[in-house]
This record gives structure tokens, sequence and C-alpha cells, in this order.
């Protein structure tokens, strides 16, 4: 978890956090930060979220969000194996809850900031992996994205986390996410499970696009789709992400108003992963309208879910 020195005690009226000493400004210089950006402010004992934000009177300041931190200076924080004992039976619950998985960030981040260099190194990436999708579902995605990036960093080959990136820059910044999908999509051996998350940003984008230029994005949605079928690890990627590419063919063919062929790629996608509502729900969609584009969100929502990751050894 990468931080930028915060003093606590220089807050505006605002609450917001003063970024103006020389060791904030030379971390933020370092970090390639601009306004807007998201990071990590700490003052050594406690490190929380933040965004970016000019101020009129104070300059650069860290907006933070309380419900985002780490109590570095928590008692036992420092006992590697009082935390790793805490954290494991949080990282293999079936079904955490949103204050688990504050709990997990927590826990992961004293692991990182106290514990020894060979538990991170036997993983690389890992513990930031795990962290942005603790923080998704906690419905932090601007950091989140910013601990995706550092997985990315430390595992650029990791299929997992390359998914995780992309959809959250799909959620975050559509446009750039776009021109991501794009340069990715161009290699001709792209793994199926990354395909299908550049096929799911270029579908979103097909939602959103005039009439004039539906045809064009549509096309290249279901040009990929034809690739998935054939994409190097297709049987490894799970049969979710099968029915997410279903589900985004059927999408694009019902607002180009070919029903009969939308009907069954939702059908396809419902036999394909027969999980949940949603699917069901999608399979009778016949107009392109708001409620349909409605369904599409709340599936998408859950995109963590088609790809689902292997719980870290912490």
């Amino acid at each position: 978890m990468k931080t930028i020195f915060a003093d606590y005690n220089a807050a505006t009226e605002s609450g917001y956090l003063c970024l103006g000493f020389k060791a904030s400004q030379a971390e933020i210089a370092e970090a390639h930060l601009e306004p807007g950006d998201w990071a990590w402010l700490s003052d050594g004992e406690v490190v929380v979220g933040a965004q970016l934000a000019i101020d009129d009177r104070y300059g650069l300041v860290g907006v933070p969000d309380w419900d985002a931190i780490v109590h570095l200076d928590e008692e036992g924080a420092s006992d590697v194996e009082r935390v790793r004992a805490e954290l494991n039976p949080l990282l293999t619950k079936a079904a955490p809850s949103i204050e688990d998985e504050s709990r997990i960030l927590e826990l992961l981040a004293q692991l990182d900031h106290f514990g020894p260099a060979n538990i991170t190194d036997a993983a690389p990436g890992m513990f930031a992996f795990r962290r942005a999708l603790a923080l998704r579902r906690m419905g932090k995605l601007g950091l989140a994205l910013v601990e995706a990036d550092e997985a990315r960093r430390a595992s650029p080959d990791d299929e997992r986390v390359l998914f995780v990136c992309l959809d959250l820059l799909r959620l975050e910044d559509l446009p750039c996410a776009v021109k991501e999908a794009e340069r990715i999509a161009n290699c001709p051996t792209v793994p199926a499970q990354v395909l299908a998350a550049c096929i799911n940003i270029l579908a979103t984008q097909a939602e959103q696009v005039a009439d004039g230029e539906f045809e064009s994005v549509a096309g290249r949605v279901l040009d990929w789709c034809q690739r998935l079928d054939q994409a190097p690890g297709r049987d490894q990627a799970g049969e979710s992400l099968l029915g997410l590419s279903y589900f985004n063919r059927g999408l694009v063919h019902l607002r180009a108003g070919r029903i009969s062929q939308a009907r069954q790629s939702f059908e396809r996608a419902r036999q394909i992963y027969p999980a949940g509502p949603m699917l069901d729900e999608a399979a009778g969609l016949e107009i392109y309208d708001r409620h349909t584009r409605e369904v599409a969100s709340r599936v998408r929502a859950i995109a963590e879910r088609w790809s689902p990751p292997t719980p870290i050894a912490a």
C-alpha cells in the first residue's frame, strides 16, 4: 500500500487534509498524482483513502473518505501471527460481509506494513489485489483501482488481476477503459479471461453511443465474442465468463432489433451459467429500453463474481 505523507492536524475548516508539505509534494510528484486522483494518506499511524483536490485557500488537499481507514497503531497490529490468525478465516469465508471486507482491508495493510518481506514476495501483488476486491465490495471504486493498478504492476501477466483492473476502469473511466481494451484486444493471443473483460467494456460503450456509432461498436463486440470461443485459456476461463459474453451478445442484438438472436444469446447465457435471477430476467427481454439498461447494469455490477479470485495465503 503506497502512502503519501499527511499531517492530520493540518486540516481545513471543511476537514480536508492539507498537502502543501515538502514531504507530501515530493511523494505526490513521484507517484505522478494529480487533482482528481485517489491516494492513501498517512501520518505513520493511520492510513486513509482520499481524493486529491484544489482548495481556493489551501491549495492541494486530500478529501478523506473515513470509511476507508486503516489503523497501523491498533493494539497488536505489529504482531504478525495475531494478524494472520484473524485474517485467514476471513479470507476463506464463503460470503464475507461488507464489515468483513473492511477488516480484511485493514489486516492486509497491517501485514503488508509490519510483516517480513518474504510474506509479500511469495505472491507479488496479491495483497494489493485482495485489497482491491475488498474496496470494490465496499463501494470504494477509486481506491480499488489504485490497489488493482499496484497489483498489476507487480503481476502484469496475472489474468485475474487484469480482469479486475479492466472492470474497475470500466466503472471509473469508460473512455480510458475502451482505449485500454482495444489496445489489449489487438493482441491475437489475449487470454479468454482478459478478452471477456474487454468485451464487457466495449458492450458497455455500445449501450451509450449514439445510433450513428452503434453498428461499428456492436460489430466489434460480436467479433470479439467470436474470438473468445477460440481464445487461449477458454476452457479454464469458467462458465461464468462465457455466460457473460453471451449476455453481452444478447444486448447488442437487442439494441439492433434482432430480437430472435437476442433471445437465443440470453438463453444460451442462462444455460451456460444458471446462477441467480438476473439472467432469468434477461432471458425475457424483448425491447431495448431503460429497463433493459437497468438489468444490464445490475448484471455487470457483480462482474467480480464472474472471475472469482483464488484466496491468498497470508
